[in-house]
């Protein structure tokens, strides 16, 4: 009888994450989650078994990996003159400028100009 409480105690106490639809236990929600998404889910929803963050389309996950795990990180290339940050791109050197310095106004030619 000793045996049989201890193995309730373990079992389902000390594993949070029970699966509703087979007898599988997971010490985090996360994995869990996986579990039933490629067990019995539609399997639609992909897992990243790199990072183990969990996608609920195939289109996410897929762009995820591209850009977290295959693709290099850009290497900047536009620096603000005025605190010198580097950016990858044009762009986000004017929302950087906009949001961290004051007095920045856009006028049609998109150029940033200071006052």
């Amino acid at each position: 009888m000793v045996c049989f409480n201890i193995l309730y105690y373990v079992s389902y106490i000390l594993v949070p994450y029970r699966c509703s639809s087979c007898s599988a236990v997971f010490d985090e929600r996360r994995l869990l989650e996986a579990h039933y998404d490629l067990t019995h889910g539609d399997g639609l929803a992909k897992f990243c078994f790199r990072c183990g963050k969990l996608f609920s389309t195939l289109q996410s996950y897929n762009r995820h990996c591209q850009f977290v795990h295959e693709q290099p990180k850009p290497v900047p290339k536009h620096s603000c003159k005025y605190c010198n940050q580097s950016f990858a791109t044009v762009q986000a050197l004017k929302i950087h400028s906009t949001r961290k310095h004051t007095g920045c106004l856009y006028f049609l030619s998109r150029e940033i100009v200071f006052e």
